[in-house]
């Protein structure tokens, strides 16, 4: 076999053995060389509109997965068309050569496409990627226009969907079998206007964005016992299953740039508290957000992260204190059931549901591209795109004109409410003028900042004082009252005011309760 037959895959390394009868060695470089190529041979690289190489793969039923060249998927494939398809163990040093080719290609191919997750756009029409493992046909999509939805095959879905190797399939969607209330079945809401806002956020979580979008979060609240985490859970196997979800919270800004470019809905379990760059975060991700950072490794190359997702929150309210997140969030109240069932039960009622609760949430979105140019929402809350794209999609749902931009109002105020509940400043200046209106009849404290800082922190107590949540100083507790200044008037009347007065130009502090 000569050193230029293009059959000569031989991938070992510079020291291995001639091939049987002697001869020469074949050089390390041009083997390595044959073999990226042969197992490149078959495949569709590009790049994508986030600057990233892609690869399209066809698999032997017909179908194309969209993989990510530098992820750990692909280089598995690498391996297995070396072995299965040419016979041979590919060596590490040629699996790196065919691994940086096969980028090189991708990154240098005129050949720009979008890559998206679970969610398409497409001249007008909107995608649904049913997910890995379907039964029926690897890549299948539902299609949804403002006439309806279909089942489209694989062969003719004209969207480069990717998925994490977690992701699993929708169910088989059935249409006219279900009402919106019947997440009551599974879900111990309170009232009716939290069912509203329920499929609010799940007819906007699956709109797809070609450019600028924003998606509400949804936050359940309520006693132990209430089914905060199953809720959570069924919510997003609902509309993006997978087998990883409710992610603890963490403190590094780096962990979510690393976890939500990989997938579409991202839900978090038991959150008892948020920093204030984890709340700015969050609601960075809720309308849409980049993350830069240096790349690991490099001379100062540069990872770039978009970041839009929906997201589900399953905390305390103390949590979303902070007004921008309070603003971008739905808050959802539930209660202990008044008869308890298992887990199994639940998930049993669930899967029951799930496929036509799947097909009214498919009516609502084609409603929603149907109706959406001629609604009109006045007095629209502040995620107003959301709140119309939603407002839209009502009668596809079986809800009545208004009722969710009515919900989504209220909501704002019941999340104040919760919020100023388990906040230790708040209820700590709602004592403050309760003492001080029973000593003296006044509804108004005045004195100086680092004043106030004392009073507070006394009604407060060590135990609330020592935490690093509380301000340790005068001018960190004037920070610090920003934040609550706008949910204290609104919930309870309570204004607080600064000014500079007297020869010395002290600074004071006014918090006065209003009739």
């Amino acid at each position: 076999m000569s050193e230029d037959d293009p059959d000569d895959f031989s991938i070992g390394d510079p020291e291995d053995s001639p091939p049987d009868g002697g001869g020469k060695k074949p050089k390390a470089k041009r083997r390595r060389r044959d073999i990226s190529t042969l197992v490149l041979s078959e495949i569709d690289l590009f790049r994508g509109a986030d600057h990233k190489p892609y690869a399209g793969v066809r698999y032997s039923r017909g179908h194309v997965e969209t993989m990510l060249v530098t992820g750990r998927t692909f280089e598995l494939h690498l391996r297995g068309v070396a072995h299965d398809i040419h016979g041979v163990i590919i060596s590490a040093a040629a699996l790196r050569a065919a691994l940086d080719m096969a980028e090189m290609r991708a990154l240098g191919s005129g050949d720009v496409r979008r890559v998206w997750r679970r969610t398409a756009e497409v001249d007008g029409e909107h995608w649904l990627d049913m997910g890995g493992g379907d039964p029926k046909g690897e890549r299948r999509a539902i299609r949804i226009t403002a006439a309806g939805w279909a089942i489209v095959p694989a062969e003719d879905v004209p969207v480069f969907f990717i998925r994490s190797d977690d992701a699993l399939p929708l169910p088989e969607p059935m249409p006219g079998e279900a009402q919106y209330g019947d997440l009551r079945s599974f879900i111990n809401v309170q009232g009716e206007d939290d069912v509203l806002l329920i499929w609010a956020f799940l007819v906007c979580a699956l709109r797809a964005f070609l450019g600028k979008g924003a998606y509400p979060l949804i936050s359940v609240i309520g006693e132990a016992g209430g089914g905060k985490s199953t809720f959570c859970l069924l919510l997003h196997l609902l509309i993006d299953p997978s087998t990883v979800t409710l992610i603890g919270l963490s403190e590094d800004v780096r962990d979510y740039a690393a976890i939500l470019p990989t997938r579409h809905v991202v839900s978090f379990d038991n959150l008892s508290g948020c920093s204030a760059s984890i709340s700015d975060l969050f609601s960075r991700v809720a309308t849409g957000g980049v993350h830069i950072a240096r790349q690991l490794n490099t001379n100062g190359e540069l990872y770039t992260a978009k970041l839009l997702n929906p997201l589900i929150l399953n905390g305390i309210a103390d949590s979303f204190g902070r007004p921008d997140l309070q603003e971008r969030t739905l808050v959802i109240a539930l209660e202990r059931p008044a008869e308890r069932r298992t887990d199994s039960e639940v998930h049993a009622e669930f899967e029951r549901l799930r496929p036509a609760l799947l097909g009214l949430l498919l009516d609502g979105l084609s409603a929603a591209i149907r109706n959406l140019p001629n609604t009109v929402v006045e007095d629209a809350p502040r995620m107003a795109d959301a709140a119309h794209w939603a407002e839209a999609a009502a009668p596809g749902l079986g809800i009545e004109p208004g009722r969710i931009v009515a919900a989504w109002r209220s909501n704002r105020g019941a999340m104040e409410r919760a919020a100023l509940s388990v906040d230790d400043l708040a209820r700590s200046i709602i004592t403050l003028l309760d003492e001080v209106e029973r000593d003296s009849g006044r509804a108004e404290w005045r004195g100086e900042p680092a004043e106030l800082h004392r009073r507070l922190s006394d009604i407060a107590g060590e135990r609330v004082t020592k935490s690093r949540l509380w301000p340790s100083n005068a001018a960190g507790m004037s920070n610090a009252l920003r934040r609550i200044v706008g949910p204290l008037r609104n919930v309870h009347g309570i204004e607080i005011t600064k000014g500079k007065g007297g020869a010395d130009s002290t600074r004071w502090v006014s918090v006065r309760r209003g009739p």
